[in-house]
């Protein structure tokens, strides 16, 4: 996380700039509450650093999520991967993906056939906003690992907003957070790949 000085807004600039990024203000609010409350869960016996972050998602569900330190330190997570990881396996729960059937078998023969297809719940646009807070006195920005994960699922638009202890924040969209990033276009297409190697062998 870095904790560079960030110039910050007043609570009272959160319906205007929920406004800017097509939310309700409410929602907004929401999500700072929760990614706040999420803090209180981290497990950090080593950094002594809580973080906390919440998801909100297209239908208006909320997803927290807090970071998970480890004794082997670069096996923790960040508390955003968390949330947003949390909210990808859910919507598998309540998402579009709810009355699909895998048969047994499947995913074997598919990766056999070379397929790589995400059969889940997640779609594009299906995140509105990321909220992140931490123990720090002013606010801190998603680290560059957790800047990668949040361009694989959210829309370059899409606005994570960085709040302190008292509800004063920052905000900046994916595409500012990481600009000029590797993404899923920067790869040649898995299957022609996949097909080109079979007719290779």
């Amino acid at each position: 996380m870095s904790t560079t000085a960030i110039p910050l807004h007043p609570p009272t600039a959160l319906p205007a700039s929920a406004a800017a990024h097509s939310l309700a203000p409410s929602a907004l609010s929401s999500l700072s509450f929760l990614a706040s409350s999420a803090r209180s869960a981290a497990y950090a016996p080593y950094s002594r650093f809580r973080v906390g972050a919440a998801v909100l998602l297209s239908d208006g569900t909320e997803v927290s999520g807090a970071n998970i330190e480890n004794a082997s330190y670069p096996v923790g997570t960040c508390a955003e991967r968390v949330a947003l990881g949390s909210a990808i396996m859910s919507l598998l729960d309540h998402g579009q993906n709810k009355r699909a059937k895998v048969e047994v078998g499947e995913v074997e023969r598919e990766e056999r056939a070379g397929v790589a297809e995400f059969k889940g719940g997640w779609k594009k646009g299906t995140f509105r906003a990321l909220a992140v807070t931490s123990d720090a006195v002013g606010v801190i920005s998603p680290c560059g690992m957790c800047r990668q994960f949040i361009k694989e699922f959210c829309d370059a638009s899409m606005p994570v907003y960085m709040f302190d202890k008292v509800g004063n924040f920052h905000v900046l969209t994916v595409e500012q957070l990481l600009p000029l990033s590797f993404t899923m276009d920067s790869m040649p297409d898995l299957v022609a790949t996949a097909k080109a190697r079979e007719k290779a062998a």
